[in-house]
């Protein structure tokens, strides 16, 4: 079948192609990769237009080998997957460096899966803008590694990644280097299986949303996690920050409902303002003795929190930072203690709290009718 297949600047491009396709079990795949080649130039944006059907039956795969800068973009109104193999030359640096297609320009309301293969050094991908995509990918992969320059000050991930892909279920692949520029899995309500992640900065909420996410790894190597790059990780149940972290920005937990166990890493001197926030389920948390302080609503609403550990060396706890914390029944706060915030142990019925004689945890105690202890 012959048909006028690639289209450049909104231009159809005047040169008629051979479509090789052949019939799958929803429609007809086409293998698209040697249709293009000619018409194209290098670094700049370049289309490819699928038909919506062939003899009447629809278009529902793409398949086909690819060269780099071949497609920077891919139109479609019935395809549901996309599998394609790029071929990469290398840079004038002598770096094989590959870019994925932008998906959008189309109707892509039934498109469900994406899997690239590459054989390259780095690899740069673009976020998906495309409102009718987002609703209804599930499933990403990418064969081979997806690399950002771990010696720049800044990330070449985009950030916005898959942000709003509601339906988005699996991303497999390799995501390495210096960082997640932000919002890269945000409102990814569906998602349970992210890609293994090995930069050393998260950015902002890159995870918030993922209201279905049950676990994830964190690289042995990560220094940076953005400020609410977990909120709301409701299914989140339990998660080991390793010890090479030295900054947490705040509300990184806030809603992680099931959230029980947690691992905090020795280096950190402060927790965060909101860092546990409604953290329902949260039982136990050894805080390090690094710890100096402790921010405002810090742990509020962690209904299940029984006896937390307050090191040596703490002097600050912050506005509200255990409000509401109802399950908290006997805690010891030592003398290096030197302020605490409006309410913070309002709403914890049950406080007994420990500490020596003559000590602000004393005054703290009578000032707010909580039994004392003296230990």
């Amino acid at each position: 079948m012959k048909y006028l297949f690639n289209k450049k600047f909104n231009s159809w491009i005047d040169e008629e192609k051979t479509i090789t396709y052949s019939h799958c079990h929803d429609g007809i795949v086409i293998n698209a990769g040697t249709l293009l080649g000619s018409g194209f130039e290098p670094y700049h944006l370049s289309g490819l237009t699928l038909p919506e059907e062939i003899d009447g039956v629809p278009v529902t795969e793409l398949n086909g080998l690819f060269r780099q800068d071949e497609v920077g973009y891919i139109e479609a109104t019935k395809l549901k997957r996309i599998d394609i193999r790029v071929t990469v030359d290398k840079d004038f640096y002598g770096e094989k460096i590959c870019r994925f297609p932008v998906l959008c320009g189309g109707l892509q309301d039934t498109l469900q899966s994406i899997r690239i293969s590459f054989l390259a050094d780095k690899a740069h991908i673009n976020p998906i803008e495309d409102s009718s995509v987002r609703s209804t990918i599930e499933c990403v992969g990418f064969d081979g590694k997806v690399i950002d320059d771990a010696d720049w000050d800044y990330g070449s991930f985009q950030s916005r990644l898959f942000m709003g892909c509601t339906n988005l279920k699996v991303v497999r692949g390799d995501f390495e280097g210096y960082c997640l520029t932000g919002c890269t899995f945000m409102d990814c309500i569906s998602l349970v299986c992210p890609p293994d992640i090995r930069v050393k900065n998260m950015g902002e909420r890159e995870f918030m949303n993922c209201t279905s996410l049950g676990q994830i790894h964190l690289y042995n190597g990560l220094k940076v996690i953005g400020y609410e790059c977990f909120k709301n990780c409701k299914s989140l149940r339990d998660i080991y920050i390793p010890d090479t972290v030295e900054h947490i920005g705040s509300g990184a937990f806030d809603g992680c409902l099931r959230l029980e166990t947690i691992h905090f890493p020795r280096i950190i001197t402060e927790i965060p303002d909101r860092l546990f926030a409604n953290c329902e389920k949260l039982q136990k948390i050894f805080l390090p003795d690094e710890i100096k302080s402790i921010g405002n609503e810090a742990f509020i609403g962690c209904a299940s929190l029984k006896k937390p550990w307050f090191p040596d060396g703490l002097t600050h706890i912050g506005e509200k930072a255990f409000y509401g914390c109802v399950s908290m029944k006997d805690i010891y706060l030592p003398d290096t203690l030197d302020s605490v915030g409006e309410d913070a142990f309002s709403n914890c019925n049950h406080l007994v709290i420990h500490g020596k004689t003559g000590t602000l945890a004393e005054r703290y105690a009578n000032d707010h009718q909580i039994e004392f202890v003296a230990d």
